[in-house]
């Protein structure tokens, strides 16, 4: 987690930078209190280096030119490649499909600072270099168009509603935004962008079994309606159709900033599926996902919220007529009730303890 008790003036300047528009309403993200950042904001827009902009009845935050001139001179590494053409004709588009899609990306920006999550430039490894493996210990998020900008396979691909990839030590995941309903959804077009990808990392000497999708959400409620959604009629918005592996799911809100930091840390999730395995017997030969067993139920570990297994879980006992165990964070209790009804009991944690356990604050 970014270690700062209030937001600064220089770390407002530099989000609004990569974000391009952003809105008002996310402001809560950033750290420290939401009075400190509304004069944060005031003295950044009094200094004419930010300027408020209402569009579609959703008023945000952009750079003043003065603003991107002071970035420039201040820091060139990282700010000037960000301020192309291409840059500035995005900030400039008004329709409502493209000042959604940025603020989607904003949202996500938001939760990977918060995160730790290496976002400019100039501190994270080129996305594509010839030679030694980047150095991912520290994670780094590529948006889609610097993900999209390596090589004649990536920019043939249409239609993909992937926002960025977040990459870490032994992992690599495509992050969609779905904000509060199911997002429209190819499967196709989504695995042509997972090759992609996988190609990219193989000719960077980093080869992974496979690539993940993390879906970020307005909230909870949100992640059962993924789960629920058939599609629509046209089976044009997104469902569970087994085009990832794993797609984990996040709230976009302060729960979702600790998640995210403890995805981001295998040692951590590793050691702590470890310690909640002693509490339990060991997996049994269930004919479908569990992590360990308690008695004759099997024991689902739900807490990183991996849409597909619970999928699988669930069918699994309702195909087999079992009755089963799930460990969730308390703030995912009430939508996994829902989605699992009578078949399951809950055993919450405490996030907050965790938290404390594995060293987020």
């Amino acid at each position: 987690m970014v270690e700062v008790s209030e937001v600064r003036e220089d770390t407002l300047l530099g989000l609004t930078a990569l974000c391009g528009d952003l809105p008002v309403r996310l402001l809560p993200l950033l750290p420290g209190s939401t009075e400190w950042t509304r004069k944060t904001v005031s003295v950044l827009r009094s200094n004419k280096l930010l300027r408020r902009h209402h569009k579609n009845g959703v008023p945000s935050l952009r750079l003043t030119q003065k603003g991107r001139v002071l970035l420039s001179r201040a820091f060139p590494e990282r700010f000037q490649p960000l301020f192309t053409e291409g840059y500035l004709a995005r900030c400039r588009k008004s329709d409502p499909v493209s000042v959604e899609r940025l603020h989607r990306t904003a949202a996500v920006y938001l939760l990977m600072f918060r995160a730790g999550v290496r976002l400019y430039p100039d501190e994270k490894p080129p996305f594509y270099q010839l030679g030694n493996p980047p150095d991912f210990s520290v994670p780094a998020f590529y948006s889609s168009l610097e993900v999209k900008g390596q090589g004649a396979e990536s920019t043939r691909i249409k239609a993909t509603r992937a926002v960025g990839l977040l990459m870490g030590t032994g992992y690599a995941a495509l992050v969609y935004h779905t904000s509060a309903a199911p997002l429209k959804w190819s499967s196709k077009a989504e695995q042509k962008l997972m090759g992609a990808v996988k190609g990219i990392l193989i000719r960077q000497r980093l080869p992974l079994s496979e690539i993940e999708g993390l879906m970020i959400g307005a909230n909870m409620g949100t992640a059962l309606d993924l789960l629920q959604s058939e599609g629509g009629n046209r089976r044009q918005y997104f469902r569970l159709d087994g085009a990832f592996p794993v797609m984990r799911y996040l709230p976009c809100d302060e729960n979702g900033v600790r998640l995210l930091q403890l995805l981001c840390r295998p040692a951590s999730c590793k050691q702590l599926a470890e310690e909640l395995r002693s509490r339990y017997d060991a997996p049994a030969a269930f004919p479908f996902d569990s992590d360990a067993s308690m008695g004759r139920n099997p024991v689902l570990f739900a807490y990183d919220f991996d849409l597909e297994r619970l999928k699988r879980f669930r069918t699994g006992l309702e195909l087999f007529g079992k009755q089963g165990i799930v460990l969730c964070f308390d703030f995912q209790a009430d939508c996994l009730e829902r989605y699992l009804g009578k078949a399951v009991q809950l055993h919450l944690l405490d996030h907050a303890a965790i938290w404390k356990e594995v060293g987020l604050r």
